[in-house]
């Protein structure tokens, strides 16, 4: 379980293309003004809207999911983006070169206007701190995993953007595991 009040954790961030505005920190937005719990989330710029034409990732450390039977992954997020035209997926990698999309029922947007990151995917308002959680069997066992959340824009309208907080993983009937 990893909340990011003490730090930004083992997690990095870095551009695809051109800027990357990942920080860590409290949010201090108009709307995205808080972390979901504590004081001290990620956020894409905690003082200011997200840049235009820009792809950027939030990516977590290593995991050991070797002994675990029956993960889950669940993470809070709150998302004010350009709906349609801006959006955010989760991916994971069992090797840091090929990269997955995690299915999570949240998606909210099956329409991509201009970034092409795959659908559905997180675009526009979610009106608040959510819980979104995804079953991933298919890690079971899995000595390497990583995450990830990849941001893409367009060239165009910009919003307050993307705030992460308290990334789990968990498995039915196990505990947390730490980062």
């Amino acid at each position: 379980y990893e909340d990011f009040e003490t730090g930004p954790g083992k997690w990095n961030s870095f551009a695809i293309s051109d800027q990357n505005n990942w920080e860590w920190g409290k949010p201090n937005q108009a709307n995205i003004k808080s972390a979901a719990s504590g004081e001290n989330a990620w956020m894409t710029n905690l003082n200011a809207n997200y840049s235009d034409h820009s792809e950027m990732v939030l990516q977590s450390p290593c995991f050991d999911f070797s002994e675990l039977i029956d993960p889950y992954i669940c993470f809070d997020s709150f998302f004010r983006l350009e709906k349609d035209y801006d959006g955010f997926i989760l991916e994971y990698s069992l090797d840091d070169s090929k990269w997955d999309r995690v299915e999570l029922p949240g998606y909210n947007s099956n329409l991509a206007l201009t970034v092409q990151m795959g659908i559905p995917w997180f675009s526009g308002n979610n009106y608040g701190w959510k819980n979104y959680c995804a079953f991933m069997p298919e890690l079971a066992g899995e000595s390497f995993v990583r995450f990830r959340f990849r941001f893409g824009t367009d060239p165009a309208k910009t919003d307050e953007g993307i705030a992460i907080d308290n990334f789990s993983i968990k498995a039915l009937n196990q505990y947390d595991i730490s980062v």
